[in-house]
């Protein structure tokens, strides 16, 4: 009856394990989601504003997606178009923050290391390009030019980099190991 009642209590706390470590990556994912959502939306807010066209780059978008065509020149920003595009992006980022927190799951937890976080940034990163690039070719090829594929590059640059370090830092840190 003892031997029953250990692995009854083995299997109870292999379950709870496993389950803190599955509510830890979805954290994980759902807060490098929205910091990286946050650092492109926070990336073109200061571009607009420095061009004196706040919430032109959300607005394009969310017109491009929403109503099928790029608004006229010196329309003003429609409060609706602008949230209803940052909530697609924020669950778009928040998507990509779960599939880089479930990727680093896959991997034994003491092959996870810093050397991880270069090919993690890298990958999110060419994610967000493909993401744009086909979110542009299927609604509006000028998107790229319109609104400066170098901007697009360096903002999704800075959201992999700070997604793929927040993510590392915390499997590492979960792992104990350097």
């Amino acid at each position: 009856m003892q031997s029953r009642d250990a692995t009854w209590h083995r299997m109870e706390e292999r379950v709870a394990s496993a389950r803190s470590e599955a509510e830890a990556w979805i954290v994980s994912g759902i807060g490098a989601g929205v910091f990286g959502a946050f650092l492109v939306a926070l990336s073109f807010l200061v571009v607009d504003w420095l061009e004196s066209t706040p919430f032109h780059t959300p607005m394009r978008l969310g017109a491009v997606l929403f109503r099928g065509e790029a608004p006229a020149p010196g329309t003003p920003p429609s409060a609706v178009l602008v949230t209803a595009y940052t909530v697609l992006h924020g669950v778009v980022f928040v998507a990509l923050g779960f599939i880089g927190a479930a990727s680093l799951t896959i991997w034994p937890a003491p092959r996870v290391s810093w050397r991880t976080y270069p090919v993690l940034a890298g990958a999110l990163f060419v994610a967000m390009e493909l993401i744009f690039v086909g979110f542009g070719a299927l609604f509006d090829p000028s998107l790229i030019d319109t609104l400066g594929g170098e901007r697009i590059a360096v903002a999704n640059g800075l959201a992999a980099g700070v997604m793929g370090f927040a993510l590392v830092k915390e499997r590492v840190g979960h792992a104990a190991c350097t």
